[in-house]
């Protein structure tokens, strides 16, 4: 009788071994998703194929004002909200599906951009679109230091941070356009700008991209930023700074011990 009860245990456990897993995917697949408008709702549905009962979960960061849920049934999962924020670098995330009856999984990994709200037509006239980019090479100056103008015939806005570029601005079509860039002070650096034309038809647009690499001091660094990404001073050159202020402390002292003596004699 013992011999029977081991041998159909064993029979059960390998009937659970042999069981087969169900292979699915998530839709929309792995890639990039279609962008989310600033101030404007957004609704991304996920489900997997095939149907049945799931358990989904997220890993990675969303744009401000976007949130992820599952549905009641547990057949899709979604991303719903309203994003609050332009993003220059698209959000990166994965999302996984567990099969609750026999818990196979499946994952998929997705990138989400956020676009600027498009600038309101300008009355009585046809209007066209610069897009304005900046990159910046090299320094220690974060990309919000600099301004951008645009001399156009009725640009909007006609100037602004750098900090908020990749952005719309909106001109008179077929009008002449120059876009140009504010030098840090104290930096010195060479611009390579071709954003200097005329002919946008009504309605259409163009790229700019204006790029600022430094060549004086303070030495240039190894990092890189485009748009809004800032610049940061690296740990050697943090310490030059120091290194100058206390440089900068002994002379101020020995000037005042010097003046001190001056007036003694």
């Amino acid at each position: 009788m013992s011999i029977l009860l081991i041998s159909l245990a064993a029979m059960g456990i390998a009937a659970r071994g042999n069981a087969q897993t169900t292979a699915f995917s998530i839709d929309p697949s792995s890639g990039s998703l279609p962008n989310a408008e600033q101030n404007s709702s957004y609704d991304q549905v996920f489900a997997v194929d095939g149907g049945g009962a799931f358990t989904f979960s997220f890993a990675g960061v969303l744009p401000n004002g976007l949130v992820f849920g599952t549905s009641t049934d547990g057949s899709s999962a979604e991303i719903t909200g309203m994003p609050q924020n332009a993003t220059t670098l698209p959000a990166n995330f994965t999302i996984t599906a567990r099969n609750l009856a026999d818990g196979s999984m499946a994952s998929a990994n997705y990138n989400l951009t956020v676009t600027p709200v498009p600038p309101k037509p300008l009355p009585g006239r046809p209007t066209s679109t610069i897009n304005v980019f900046l990159t910046v090479h090299g320094g220690t100056a974060a990309t919000s230091s600099f301004k951008i103008h645009v001399i156009a015939s009725r640009a909007k806005p006609a100037s602004f941070s750098a900090s908020n570029a990749a952005r719309p601005v909106q001109i008179d079509s077929y009008a002449h356009y120059n876009v140009n860039v504010s030098e840090v002070p104290n930096y010195v650096a060479s611009t390579n700008n071709s954003c200097n034309s005329s002919g946008i038809p009504p309605g259409g647009s163009v790229n700019c991209t204006i790029t600022e690499t430094f060549t004086g001091n303070p030495a240039p660094t190894s990092t890189d930023a485009t748009s809004s990404a800032p610049l940061t001073a690296s740990n050697s050159e943090t310490a030059i700074i120091s290194q100058l202020l206390v440089n900068l402390q002994t002379q101020m002292a020995a000037l005042i011990q010097a003046f001190a003596s001056f007036k003694i004699h």
